[in-house]
């Protein structure tokens, strides 16, 4: 809960996934808490969440993709620190 309320910067803001792709906890998206979105692809075909979860698997590091943005509702592209 505690996680939910911080943010960074202007738009910045956390979210948690489980190792088989399950949405724990977003912060700006409440409803895709619960899903499973280990295949879900951005506009580009990368699996963004299996790329997320590669970047933690290795310790920890920067992925680029493409999500839809909430504070504007538009498909951009996205820097994630992922640990």
């Amino acid at each position: 809960e505690e996680l939910r309320k911080l943010s960074f910067g202007i738009n910045g803001y956390f979210f948690v996934y489980d190792r088989e792709g399950r949405s724990l906890m977003h912060a700006r998206q409440s409803e895709l808490v619960g899903q499973y979105l280990w295949d879900m692809k951005d506009p580009h075909g990368l699996p963004v969440i299996q790329a997320l979860l590669k970047s933690a698997a290795s310790g920890e590091g920067f992925q680029r993709y493409a999500w839809n943005k909430p504070s504007s509702g538009q498909v951009t592209d996205k820097l994630a620190y992922v640990v």
